[in-house]
């Protein structure tokens, strides 16, 4: 493996205890959108100031964690992102369905990301030249599992599987891409959302 893959195998790796510290946090009521919105707030500025400074902890984890493209223009976008979604998840659905949602985001976009870096599939995606259908598909089904821990399973496959799909589509503000990391646990909460709307 290459040091890039091992990189992202690393990157992964926090991109799933993150999302499990924030569902953990989040079902015992030690942390809410209070305090979502504070590790933002924090992390927004040092992100700031990692643009001009080396920061002690700060540049380790970016060097270790963060993907090159952004060290220089959005150091710990990511994160930063990841947060977000959690504080949005949290924000706009009941609370079980935000800790669905981000079981999906930490569990199934990780393990799509790595399955389609190091596998090229031979499904296309129907919304994205740069993935693959495999990855997409498997990523939905290891976000289910999560997901499965907290809503109907029936309702938890639908939103992992769409989610994933959705996560595939260039959304864009502006010029600004929107990060997968704010899509997925949105685009699940709202599916999910509707489903026990619709089927109770």
């Amino acid at each position: 493996m290459g040091k890039i893959f091992i990189k992202e195998i690393k990157r992964q790796l926090f991109h799933v205890l993150l999302g499990l510290a924030f569902v953990i946090l989040i079902k015992y009521n030690l942390i809410g959108l209070k305090g979502l919105a504070i590790l933002f707030f924090i992390g927004f500025v040092l992100s700031l100031l990692s643009r001009k400074y080396d920061i002690p902890g700060i540049s380790w984890f970016l060097m270790h964690f963060a993907r090159n493209r952004h060290k220089a223009a959005f150091p710990g976008k990511g994160a930063l992102f990841y947060t977000l979604g959690a504080f949005f998840a949290l924000l706009l659905f009941s609370k079980e369905i935000a800790l669905a949602s981000i079981m999906i985001l930490a569990l199934g976009d990780s393990v799509a990301a790595l399955f389609g870096m190091h596998y090229k599939g031979r499904g296309k995606h129907p919304f994205s030249s740069k993935k693959n259908l495999e990855a997409t598909l498997l990523g939905g089904m290891v976000g289910f599992f999560g997901a499965m821990l907290f809503v109907n399973p029936i309702y938890a496959f639908i939103a992992s599987m769409l989610a994933m799909v959705i996560e595939g589509i260039d959304i864009r503000l502006g010029f600004t891409q929107v990060d997968d990391n704010l899509i997925i646990p949105v685009a699940a909460g709202l599916i999910l959302t509707l489903l026990k709307f619709i089927f109770g």
